[in-house]
């Protein structure tokens, strides 16, 4: 996949969702969420990459419970999984994706 206008930072203020943060969830119970070290988070893809958003799969639960999307990068969580976090507008929650044996931002 080509990305282009890609901007670069130094540094990502993430917090990375937890497999346990999904056990709660019955409809998510199925989803697999690596552990990941939120250092190693190096790239965020948009919506400006339309490619990369196509969800090929949804699991969904009730209104105002987080819901998981498959697209061609791997699952994506979306919604208020840690209520916490959702109090706190400036603290982001990503996922991780890795395609293949290599970080995805050294396949780029």
């Amino acid at each position: 996949m080509t990305i282009k206008n890609v901007k670069v930072v130094d540094n990502l203020n993430i917090t990375a969702t937890k497999a346990k943060d999904l056990s709660r969830w019955p409809h998510l119970k199925d989803i697999v969420i690596p552990e990941v070290d939120e250092t190693q988070v190096t790239m965020l893809i948009g919506a400006n990459v339309p490619k990369a958003q196509v969800h090929e799969e949804c699991c969904k639960g009730k209104a105002g419970e987080p819901y998981a999307v498959h697209t061609m990068l791997g699952w994506a969580v979306l919604g208020p999984v840690d209520p916490v976090s959702s109090l706190n507008p400036q603290k982001v929650n990503v996922n991780f994706v890795k395609y293949g044996s290599e970080p995805s931002d050294q396949q780029m």
